[in-house]
C-alpha cells in the first residue's frame, strides 16, 4: 500500500491527503522510517 503512495508522491504534484487525514500521518510515518530511505527518491513535495 505504501508503495502507491510513494510513487503518487514522487511522480505528481498532486496532493492526495492532508495533514489532518489519519492516512497521511502513517505515510509521513513510513517516509521517515529506516532513517528515511523513502526521502531519498526525489519528489515534488520534497
Amino acid at each position: 500500500m505504501f508503495g502507491a503512495f510513494q510513487w503518487a508522491r514522487v511522480m505528481s504534484p498532486f496532493t492526495l491527503l492532508t495533514e489532518d487525514d489519519p492516512v497521511y500521518a502513517w505515510r509521513e510515518r513510513l517516509i521517515d522510517a529506516f532513517d528515511g530511505l523513502a526521502l531519498k527518491s526525489p519528489s515534488y513535495h520534497g
